[in-house]
């Protein structure tokens, strides 16, 4: 599911995936106040946004775990350089502090990690480029702003209002995949520019 949706053909998927990737999204200026997507339709994520967040508090979540990877990755390059290699498990399993990766007292609790609690708008694209806003109307348990970016969803019987597709769990299935692109450093760049946009304006 890794690549591009809008680069592939749907032989290159399986299943119900091939039919829905033959699927196409309607365009959302031809719609009426309410319709529901019938689908099957294979779509990607190109953008989320958790919007019951402020922009200034996403921003400092994000760089938050940015400071918090590299302390992470020095620790753990000082414990690989460790000749007797007493701290290599803590470092890897976590277990006896904030070292580790893994570790259930560690730098990568919901203090230090993105918000991943509230209600997320998504942008999706089908294979021909038609692009949809979504909403999250009910908690969908893959749905972060840690999500990759490329990420496979179908989507079927899926009420949309205003040409926003109103999204449940029983109206998609997450699949995987990513295009290989750092979430973080292109949300980072979009809330700067947005939040100086807004100074700008109420300068």
């Amino acid at each position: 599911m890794d690549g591009d949706l809008t680069q592939s053909r749907p032989d290159q998927f399986s299943g119900d995936a091939r039919t829905a990737a033959m699927a196409r999204l309607p365009d959302p200026s031809s719609l009426g106040v309410s319709f529901t997507l019938q689908g099957p339709v294979l779509v990607q994520i190109v953008d989320i946004l958790n919007i019951s967040a402020s922009r200034s508090a996403l921003l400092d979540s994000l760089q938050e775990k940015d400071d918090n990877d590299r302390v992470r990755k020095i620790i753990r390059t000082v414990d690989d350089s460790d000749l007797n290699g007493t701290n290599e498990s803590s470092a890897t399993n976590g277990t006896n502090g904030s070292n580790g990766s893994n570790g259930s007292n560690g730098a990568n609790g919901a203090s230090g990690g993105v918000i991943k609690k509230g209600t997320h708008s998504i942008t999706v694209q089908d294979a021909k480029g038609t692009l949809m806003r979504a909403i999250e109307v009910s908690d969908l348990s893959w749905l972060s702003m840690d999500t990759p970016l490329g990420s496979k969803v179908i989507v079927k019987d899926c009420p949309a209002n205003h040409g926003v597709l109103m999204l449940k769990p029983q109206h998609c299935r997450f699949l995987g995949g990513n295009l290989n692109i750092d979430n973080r450093k292109v949300f980072v760049n979009r809330l700067k520019d947005q939040l100086d946009q807004i100074k700008r304006l109420n300068s």
